[in-house]
């Protein structure tokens, strides 16, 4: 179901989005970054660790 390209489209967006989010049960961060097309700080945090944990699991024996 691809609900997304119709949230915001009239008067009260902000009720709006906030009832699709209660819908789906996504957080508002999810739904901005779902409108951003960029990661939150959470995920690049998530993405370095997985980098640096990956490093060392190749460098071990």
């Amino acid at each position: 179901m691809r609900v997304h390209p119709f949230i915001g489209a009239g008067e009260n967006r902000r009720q709006q989005r906030q009832a699709a989010r209660e819908l789906l049960q996504a957080s508002r961060a999810a739904s901005y970054a779902r409108r951003t097309g960029t990661p939150g700080p959470r995920a690049a945090r998530a993405a370095e660790l997985t980098e640096q944990i990956t490093a060392v699991h190749e460098r071990s024996p």
